[in-house]
């Protein structure tokens, strides 16, 4: 915020008056500018607020504010402690995004009283934060505790960023982007030294990067069924030769007069090292060396990363090999190792898919792994420091590890994706997403200040203190946790000899890490750690308490055997065949319809193609198997929609490839249970709408007619005026296509609340959503911060939404009040599946486990271990199809689907959670059954 106020005179008149002076012209006008100055400030509408200019006060708000002096002052003390919070680069962004949310609850404040109290939090929000005493004044911290380590120089953006990756050459960063024509490439280096940028090609065709000298530039483009190489001689000012080339080249170096390229080997986990002399290109050799995914120089050798590290002179003979770490199972993922990084005589590379190996290259050995960087991440490395992106990716945030010990130093407020370093410069690249452009920002770093002991501790000290204020004035546990981990608490974790008040400081965290729900285990292992020196009660409590839930939350292994315990009261066993799908299902009247498709998997009586399965509503049991197509591999028909009309059931139909007379719709009648009409629609029958028993086919733009769909010719026939009318009025409700929730079009809502919709905003990454107002009159269009979103779920009967994303490799479910546009985070799991709220409940599934989180007391009241009881069940490839893959309301039961569906729970809703918890279930003693909710409160409601 910026001061905009006119008056702000240093003393109660202008400079002039306050010299001695007769009564003269001069002191006449003195009186004067000071009694209309008077006036002025008796105005109760030119106030002194600091955040906005009081003399262009529009909002009911802002003139309260500026007619009251007492708010007046409450705003300029805000306004400087705001400026005092967003000037630290380590929370800039989390206190801007807090003020946005903090503008939007005032902005609905109706009288004084509660503007006041906004005033009142948000200064004691950002007094917590800074750790200040009272408004500019740091409680009794050094200045040197203040820095934060980092100064930002300069940036550069480029537009039309296109680049799969960058390169570190000759301490550059050199990419591609696309020129302004669109069409072809520049190749650009930015020195990371200084910042400064420069074309070293343009107008390049796919142009990559290869290698560069004094004399050459060589540089790839794009060929048909080959991938020409150009050397480019810079002192003739042309290219001299072009070599196609198979296969795309990985890294070149140019020694002299040869240049070395490295291409995909032939072998795993080596690469093709090709040995030409220039400026002919004439080929000299090939050889395989170890290595392929990275390749840099160390001094005159290279070191290439492939499964192995290989280390080899410029002759390409064998120097080293090192072993580097396996993948680990768990992670069930093989993502190969690099990137490489090399620091006088210390290899950095990401191994074991998340892990940093640090190899010592004079000796061949790898000398330590810290467990700090996750998939894709980059790193730098300086003066015996990691530089690295956050390994979560959620928050703007480069950690320094310190390569002896491994111990995180601090945190720096910078978002990037790429590092990259040159003596003292850190060189940060950001792209949002594929459509955005590339922006390279250049710091400085202070690595006295970064080592230094004494600002470690007080910036740990002061930030997880004022982290703790945070978490009992918001209740948001894991923005304290992101708090506290800012301060650089994770490089204390591990340390054993802490004074007093950082042992408080770490105890605490510790503490706030159990009582989340996915990463209790770390603060098992830090409390476990201080219990072995200073033994406390207290501790031994914490930790059984976060067992209990390691218990509960942990995924159980794969071979534990089933629960022979009985099914908890309303919880009944039904078996449901879905053959080889269970997509999609639509309950109407006394029947429920499931699309099924069985080719090949030998369920039931064998292949039975595509059918429509006819359940009893109410026992599951089948009623009758409606076959709809044949199984036919070239094709696959498949059911996309299931729509009950007057008389009829009408099946939309899909096919693998387009063929002239294939039927796309089906209509079954409704009391025989028989085809009796097929037909060929170029509409989608998923994409058509529901209004008064009728499909329509409701068109987007002016200049096309509104159509509806007859079942008894299966056809589309021209809508009626009332037809028309209702698609005008957007009355009709589209069909739900597969198992997708989300609408077809990004034009109709996702959800709505009493008096929003919600809208999806589809672009990868990520998916966000806006919320427009319903009705007429003043309107809101509100963005949410782009994430990845799985999901937005309406809570009932509130203007909330309870949203779930990724946050970095977990997942975290927020609510979200519409009216104040506040965010706050209700827990976050390591794997979680579908979800679903029912009155006041939030529903998760956990693999075979249910979950149930209370909306309004904003506490796990149950959790259901191994709702499906029969255990693991392999589908041919490892995975779990006795997990719980869908969750489907039908008015008061709850409907677990498994893969399957043959050991699928069906939950009488109103007699399971009558057994729910008041208290929260992971503080509750084992086995001790809790006093029911007071009477009426169990029936679906909202939070």
């Amino acid at each position: 915020m910026t001061n905009t106020r006119t008056l702000n005179s240093p003393g109660p008149f202008p400079t002039p008056c306050r010299r001695r002076h007769k009564w003269s012209l001069m002191t006449r006008l003195c009186v004067f500018a000071a009694a209309l100055l008077f006036v002025i400030l008796s105005n109760p509408l030119v106030g002194h607020a600091a955040s906005f200019d009081c003399t262009k006060a529009a909002s009911q708000v802002e003139k309260l504010i500026c007619s009251d002096n007492e708010l007046s002052k409450l705003d300029d003390d805000l306004s400087a402690a705001y400026r005092a919070a967003s000037g630290d680069p380590a929370v800039a962004d989390q206190v801007r995004r807090d003020q946005r949310q903090w503008l939007a609850a005032r902005n609905v404040c109706r009288d004084r009283a509660c503007i006041k109290s906004a005033y009142d939090h948000r200064l004691a929000d950002l007094h917590a934060l800074r750790g200040l005493t009272h408004v500019g004044k740091p409680a009794a911290v050094s200045e040197e505790s203040q820095a934060t380590g980092v100064r930002e120089i300069q940036s550069v953006e480029f537009k039309n960023f296109d680049s799969p990756g960058v390169r570190i050459d000759a301490g550059r960063a050199v990419f591609s982007h696309y020129d302004q024509s669109g069409n072809s490439h520049n190749i650009v280096a930015v020195n990371i030294a200084d910042g400064s940028a420069r074309n070293l090609a343009e107008g390049v065709r796919g142009g990559q990067f290869v290698a560069e000298d004094a004399r050459y530039l060589v540089y790839s483009s794009e060929g048909t069924n080959a991938n020409p190489l150009v050397v480019y001689d810079k002192r003739a000012n042309k290219g001299v030769v072009t070599t196609r080339l198979r296969d795309a080249i990985l890294w070149g170096h140019i020694v002299g007069e040869r240049l070395l390229l490295a291409q995909r080997g032939m072998s795993s986990g080596k690469v093709t090292m090709l040995v030409y002399r220039l400026p002919a290109m004439k080929l000299e050799r090939s050889t395989e060396i170890t290595g392929g995914n990275e390749t840099a120089l160390w001094g005159d050798k290279i070191v290439s990363v492939g499964d192995r590290l290989g280390i080899y002179d410029m002759d390409l003979r064998e120097m080293a090999v090192v072993d580097l770490p396996k993948p680990d199972p768990s992670l069930e993922a093989n993502c190969g190792n690099g990137p490489l990084r090399i620091s006088g005589d210390k290899a950095v590379v990401r191994a074991n898919c998340a892990r940093l190996a640090v190899v010592d290259l004079s000796t061949a050995r790898v000398e330590r792994i810290l467990p700090m960087v996750s998939f894709g991440q980059s790193f730098a490395v300086a003066e015996g420091l990691v530089f690295t992106v956050d390994p979560d990716g959620k928050e703007p945030d480069v950690r320094v590890i310190d390569l002896t010990s491994g111990r995180e130093l601090a945190r720096l407020g910078i978002e990037a994706s790429f590092l990259a370093m040159q003596g003292k410069s850190l060189l940060a690249m950001k792209r949002k997403d594929f459509s955005s452009l590339g922006r390279f920002t250049l710091y400085e770093v202070d690595f006295a200040s970064i080592r230094s002991e004494t600002s470690r501790i007080a910036r740990v000290l002061n930030g997880c203190r004022a982290a703790a204020q945070m978490l009992k004035r918001r209740g948001d546990l894991h923005v304290t946790l992101e708090a506290c981990e800012k301060a650089g608490i994770r490089g204390f974790v591990e340390e054993t000899n802490l004074s007093s008040e950082l042992r408080e400081v770490v105890e605490n965290y510790a503490r706030w890490l159990t009582l989340s729900f996915s990463r209790y285990s770390e603060g098992v292992t830090i409390l476990g750690r201080i219990q072995r020196t200073n033994p406390s009660p207290r501790i031994e409590s914490q930790m059984v308490l976060a067992k209990r839930k390691a218990f509960y939350l942990d995924p159980p292994p794969k071979e534990a055997l089933p629960s022979k315990n009985p099914e908890p009261k309303g919880v009944t066993r039904v078996p449901i065949d879905f053959g080889s799908f269970s997509n999609l299902m639509r309950f109407e009247g006394d029947r429920l319809y499931i699309g099924r498709w069985s080719c090949g998997d030998g369920h039931d009586t064998g292949y039975a193609g595509v059918t429509l399965e006819v359940l009893d509503r109410k026992t599951f049991q089948r009623i009758k198997r409606v076959e709809v197509a044949p199984c036919n591999d070239q094709q696959q028909d498949s059911i996309t929609a299931i729509s009950v009309v007057p008389g009829y059931v009408v099946l939309g139909l899909e096919y693998r490839y387009e063929e002239e007379g294939r039927p796309t719709v089906a209509v079954v009648d409704a009391q025989t249970l028989e085809v009796v009409k097929r037909g060929f629609v170029k509409q989608e029958i998923a994409g058509l709408s529901q209004w008064q028993g009728r499909l329509l086919a409701c068109a987007r733009s002016s200049d096309q007619l509104h159509h509806r769909f007859d079942p008894v010719s299966a056809r589309l026939l021209a809508a009626t005026e009332d037809e028309a009318r209702a698609c005008l009025n957007g009355d009709p409700v589209r069909l739900t296509a597969w198992e997708a929730s989300a609408p077809v079009h990004d034009t109709e809502p996702v959800v709505e609340t009493p008096r929003y919709r919600v809208f999806a905003d589809r672009k990868w990454p990520p998916t966000t959503y806006h919320i427009v107002q319903k009705g007429g009159g003043t309107t809101r269009d509100i963005r949410l911060p782009e994430r990845q979103y799985a999901e937005a779920l309406a809570v009932p009967g509130r203007d909330a939404l309870v949203l779930r994303y990724a946050s970095g490799r977990r997942t975290r479910f927020t609510y979200f009040d519409i009216e104040t546009q506040t965010d706050v985070v209700l827990f976050e799991l390591n794997k979680a599946g579908d979800q679903i709220i029912w009155g006041r409940y939030l529903f998760v599934a956990l693999g075979r486990d249910l979950l149930m989180y209370d909306l309004e007391r904003r506490i796990v009241v149950g959790y259901e271990k191994e709702l499906i009881r029969e255990g693991f069940l392999d589908n041919c490839c490892g995975k779990d199809s006795n997990n719980i893959d869908r969750l489907v309301l039908d008015e008061g039961r709850l409907i677990a689907l498994t893969f399957d569906g043959s050991n699928t729970r069906v939950i009488d809703l109103t007699t399971y959670t009558a057994r729910l918890l008041t208290r929260d279930f992971f503080l509750a003693p084992e086995g001790v059954e809790d006093a029911p909710f007071p009477e009426n409160s169990l029936t679906p409601r909202s939070p």
